[in-house]
């Protein structure tokens, strides 16, 4: 399996700096559109050689692991060209010279170490959730992959509106209009808080209605329909520090802003859920309670630290 999904790294590296890169200038649309393109691609793909379709030797997980690289390959492949072949485009000159690549790159470097190394430890500590949960026993952690998957799924709108809120933050500081700042933060959350409220109301309503779509035995849906309550309390707070953080990062803030995210997700998210699943013994909902005080925790830091920052911009003009 994972010599099949290695390479979708690389192609998921220069697919994701491609996108970006769109963002950056304001032209998100052609990647929107691979992307749409390339769902269906990686579900026929999948079909082909999970199951040995087409000719195709049937290979179970390996084959989904060479589907993802494929569609992965072909998604970066797709906005390479249209990046190259754009005439809108070439004044910024994307495939430009190799020469002085690591003088240029110092501050990409300086703004990327800490936004990765804070982004891997929240990872981790999303990861020691899960094996918090491995302790717990096999329905405990087969209720929490089902609840983080659903998590994932609401949360996407959040990912896409804290992209744009950064882009358009970013514009603002290029425009020196440090006082359109605050606006345009507070739309980016209205809009995160907008697109996921029919998830919220889902969860809240008919929360075994989702969980179904994942598993059938009655245990786990049971389990995760009381979980996704939490889930839905704990959304709210996590769209709110995801969007003002990508704020943070437009604004240059990468280093608090980070630090923040680290505090907030890998060192009281996880001590949280280790004492409300152990000593305290709530079990996997200790769990699920962790990750809606780490969300809250690092709501209330990020909302802080753009305020302070918010505030020194104006100071300074």
């Amino acid at each position: 399996y994972f010599g099949f999904v290695a390479p979708a790294v690389l192609f998921g590296l220069l697919g994701a700096a491609s996108t970006l890169f769109l963002q950056g200038v304001s032209n998100p649309k052609p990647a929107m559109f691979i992307q749409c393109l390339m769902v269906p691609t990686n579900i026929i793909f999948n079909w082909i050689f999970i199951y040995g379709r087409m000719g195709a030797p049937a290979m179970g997980a390996a084959g989904a692991a060479l589907a993802t690289s494929l569609t992965m390959a072909l998604s970066a492949f797709g906005l390479a060209v249209y990046i190259s072949r754009s005439r809108s485009l070439k004044k910024f000159q994307p495939w430009g010279s190799f020469r002085g690549l690591w003088r240029y790159g110092r501050t990409i470097r300086r703004f990327g170490i800490p936004v990765g190394a804070a982004a891997a430890l929240e990872f981790l500590g999303m990861t020691a959730l899960i094996m918090f949960a491995g302790r717990i026993g096999a329905l405990a952690i087969s209720s929490l992959e089902v609840a983080f998957n659903l998590h994932l799924l609401a949360f996407l709108v959040t990912l896409g509106v804290a992209s744009a809120t950064a882009v358009r933050v970013g514009n603002a500081v290029g425009r020196g209009d440090t006082g359109d700042i605050g606006l345009v933060v507070l739309a980016g959350i209205s809009l995160g808080l907008l697109g996921m409220a029919p998830f919220l109301a889902g969860y809240v309503v008919v929360p075994e209605s989702f969980a179904r779509a994942f598993i059938t035995d009655d245990a786990v849906v049971a389990l995760t329909a009381s979980l996704l309550t939490i889930i839905a309390i704990a959304l709210p707070f996590d769209s709110v520090q995801m969007i003002v953080l990508h704020s943070l990062r437009a604004l240059g803030d990468q280093w608090v802003a980070s630090a923040g995210q680290v505090v907030s997700f890998f060192f009281v998210m996880v001590s949280v859920g280790w004492t409300l699943a152990f000593p305290s013994g709530y079990g996997v909902r200790g769990l699920v309670l962790a990750l809606l005080v780490g969300a809250a925790v690092a709501a209330l830091l990020m909302v802080a630290r753009l305020l302070w920052v918010r505030r020194r911009l104006i100071s300074a003009l």
